[in-house]
Order: C-alpha cells, then structure tokens, then sequence
C-alpha cells in the first residue's frame, strides 16, 4: 500500500478576499509583523507560532480550519 503524504495549505489570501482586508491590516489589528502575513498569504511560512494564528482566527473571527487545511502532496511537488 502505498504511504500518503500531506503538506499544510494556508488559504489565508482567500480569506482576505472574502473579508476585504488587507494583509497590513490584518497584521496591525492582530499585532504581528506584515511579513508573517505575507509569507502565510503566500504558503511561504515555515513556522507558525499558534499564539499568532489564534490572534488572526480572533481578527477575522473564523475557526481555525477556515485558516489551514491538510491537503494530499501531489508527485510534481515531491521533489
């Protein structure tokens, strides 16, 4: 059988759509450095205090699933 693998998908920028926030916004209102939200807006991050994605759930006033997801790694990007 073979072994599924699974990355982490923030679907931050989305959100901010749906929100019509900007990305300085959310990092002034949630009190954390732009660059954080950037890199998480564009799935660049790779650590994510969880104190820091509270407050943006808290901000935004969504769960945290509506942050993150786990999704199944496709082959073109396992390498």
């Amino acid at each position: 059988m073979e072994k599924k693998e699974y990355v982490i998908h923030i679907k931050l920028d989305n959100l901010l759509k749906q929100k019509r926030m900007t990305k300085r916004e959310l990092a002034r209102q949630a009190d954390i450095r732009h660059t954080l939200v950037w890199e998480m807006c564009h799935n660049k991050t790779k650590r994510l205090p969880l104190d820091k994605l509270a407050k943006i759930c808290s901000v935004l006033q969504v769960d945290i699933h509506d942050v993150i997801e786990l999704v199944e790694r496709k082959e073109s990007n396992l390498m």
